[in-house]
């Protein structure tokens, strides 16, 4: 987690384009790491930026570790492809 990070993650990014990260999305996490987004997070009391609804593009999501590995801050983060997505994840 990094400094400033106020809901509780497990990781903090930025440079992605949450537009396209929706549920059933794709990333990869350094060399190792793909991760699925599975939903967004619906509610936080603190925390109204939270909500994919007010804030599109700007909330939280939960997301499934596949291959599991190691990070190091820093580390590059991409949205994977519709064919990388599919090939990794097995999903389209």
């Amino acid at each position: 987690m990094t400094a400033g990070a106020r809901s509780a993650e497990n990781l903090t990014l930025k440079g992605i384009d949450w537009n396209a990260g929706k549920p059933g999305a794709g990333l990869r996490l350094g060399d190792d790491v793909v991760v699925q987004v599975t939903r967004y997070r619906l509610r936080d009391r603190d925390h109204s930026r939270v909500s994919q609804k007010r804030h599109p593009g700007d909330s939280r999501v939960y997301a499934r570790v596949l291959p599991e590995g190691s990070l190091t801050s820093g580390d590059p983060v991409r949205l994977l492809t519709e064919d990388e997505a599919s090939s990794l994840l097995g999903v389209r």
